[in-house]
């Protein structure tokens, strides 16, 4: 089987390696010349995975043409704000229908369309467009540490097909036909995993960033409910599972900008030290903040993060108000 892989960030250069591990052929797509030299050449991604060596089978190229090829299934791990443009690119050389498998989480900016929705408007309902979402750091993905993860689509013979080919003894993979809440899930947790980094920029403990988390996660389930996802999805592997690698794990983006804010430096500090790579929080706190003042749906946490990344509020102000918040289950007001 052959697969294309969109993006040769640290998840899609795991994913790709893990394909490529289960003898499919395997190519990746990268931007920057110096990462395709690197998996051709030592068989590394020195600037996205540098601590891994990746199986031979898997080729990196800056050409559309020769990724998608005899292509069977692609694997978009472009980060959201890209994905529209990167498949207008590729469209041109598809000439049947495919299966997409979409690794990105976030939803595109002004149109609050989530990313498998773009997919299908570039490449038309003829595709099948899969989201895939988790708890799934890359790092240890790429390690073989035991993970687990999720696969929306409203198809089960669909589901099927794409667990099959993802899935391995380490890696987990498990079916589910809310194709929204999943989505959402992956997109919406980033928010929260900024301001639990906050917590840990500030200095306090786990106890108030369990805190943090829990009224974060009412806050996904509200903007998913708005969308028409199932509540019972955020509870499951993309939703509370992601939610808690995001914001606890060191190896969280989101939740490391988050912890550099708290500790005093600026969205442009931070950003230009992470050496090109992306923060989605960046790209869906302006469209859930846009969302929610549209339509009301009591987003405290993501307004106050919008705050610090937009309006020069600091991380502390922000905690301040975010903790002023009353619980749900606060029946003495």
């Amino acid at each position: 089987m052959n697969i294309a892989v969109l993006g040769a960030g640290a998840w899609g250069t795991s994913i790709a390696s893990l394909l490529a591990k289960k003898n499919y052929s395997v190519k990746i797509w990268a931007n920057e010349p110096e990462v395709i030299k690197s998996i051709n050449t030592v068989h590394r991604n020195d600037l996205y995975l540098p601590e891994f060596d990746l199986p031979e089978n898997l080729i990196a190229v800056d050409d559309f043409s020769e990724l998608t090829k005899d292509v069977e299934i692609i694997v978009n791990a472009v980060p959201s704000k890209f994905t529209r443009s990167i498949i207008q690119k590729i469209k041109p050389f598809i000439d049947k229908p495919l299966t997409v498998v979409t690794l990105s989480k976030g939803l595109e900016p002004e149109t609050y369309k989530r990313i498998s929705e773009v997919i299908t408007e570039e490449l038309g309902t003829e595709h099948e467009v899969v989201a895939l979402s988790g708890p799934n750091i890359a790092w240890e993905v790429a390690k073989e540490i035991p993970s687990k993860t999720v696969i929306g689509h409203s198809s089960k013979h669909c589901l099927v097909k794409v667990k099959e080919i993802l899935e391995t003894e380490y890696f987990r993979v498990y079916c589910n036909d809310d194709i929204i809440g999943v989505e959402l899930g992956g997109a919406l947790k980033n928010i929260i995993a900024v301001a639990a980094g906050f917590c840990d920029g500030l200095g306090y403990g786990v106890n108030t960033k369990s805190a943090i988390i829990s009224r974060g996660l009412n806050e996904m389930a509200s903007v998913g409910k708005y969308f028409g996802a199932k509540p019972i999805t955020f509870m499951g592997l993309s939703g509370v599972g992601d939610l808690i690698v995001t914001a606890m794990s060191e190896h969280g983006r989101n939740r490391f900008f988050g912890q550099e804010l708290g500790k005093g430096l600026s969205v442009d500090e931070i950003i230009n030290g992470l050496n090109g790579k992306v923060v989605e929080a960046m790209n869906i706190v302006p469209s859930v903040y846009k969302l929610n003042e549209k339509m009301k749906l009591d987003l405290p946490i993501t307004e106050q993060v919008y705050r610090v990344l937009y309006e020069k509020l600091s991380a502390k102000e922000a905690f301040d108000n975010i903790w002023k918040i009353k619980n749900l289950q606060d029946v003495c007001h």
